[in-house]
């Protein structure tokens, strides 16, 4: 009983919106180049202009990109938010070609990264909330094992896997702690 009692005390509960992100699938992907507004890789799946995505280097922060060109494997991606630090600066590259347009410089790279790819947000609401993930009620359309990133305002989203779902309501296990006061006290 002492642990039920602990873990019913350890949810907090909470009346957030939300905008839940559904994974339908993982694409590994080699970034070439990055600045602070966008990067270049090159991936094994099909991608097409104005795609959402969003990328990772280690499965616990996740950046949000839009497509926004594509030939063939290789494709350029702007950030929804400027990255911190990318270590090209506030430099601008003014190129040497006549044609080329002013643009942040980028940092060449060859790393591994992975792509999480799936349908439009849709709205939520955050129920309940405690380290090892949330309680939301949304519309329907996700189902039990589905991985979803969940973005609260303007913080990064928390990545997390379906356990159950009822009646509108879906139980999320998330994939890292969640900084529960971070989370609830920075959110718009």
């Amino acid at each position: 009983m002492a642990g039920a009692e602990q873990r019913r005390h350890a949810r907090r509960t909470v009346f957030l919106d939300a905008s839940i992100y559904p994974i339908d699938f993982f694409s590994d992907v080699v970034i070439h180049n990055v600045s602070a507004n966008g990067f270049m890789g090159e991936a094994d799946v099909e991608l097409t202009v104005g795609e959402s995505l969003h990328l990772t280097l280690d499965d616990k922060a996740y950046q949000a990109a839009t497509v926004r060109w594509t030939e063939g494997q290789q494709f350029g991606a702007s950030f929804e938010s400027p990255l911190a630090r990318t270590g090209a600066g506030d430099d601008l590259d003014f190129g040497t070609e006549d044609d080329h347009k002013p643009r942040q410089k980028r940092v060449n790279l060859r790393i591994p990264a992975r792509l999480c790819l799936g349908r439009p947000p849709q709205p939520g609401s955050v129920r309940n909330l405690s380290q090892s993930g949330m309680l939301l009620e949304t519309d329907p359309g996700l189902c039990k094992g589905q991985h979803i990133l969940v973005k609260l305002g303007n913080r990064p989203p928390v990545a997390g896997r379906i356990q159950w779902h009822d009646q509108g309501r879906i139980g999320v296990e998330s994939a890292e702690p969640i900084g529960i006061l971070s989370l609830v006290y920075s959110s718009d």
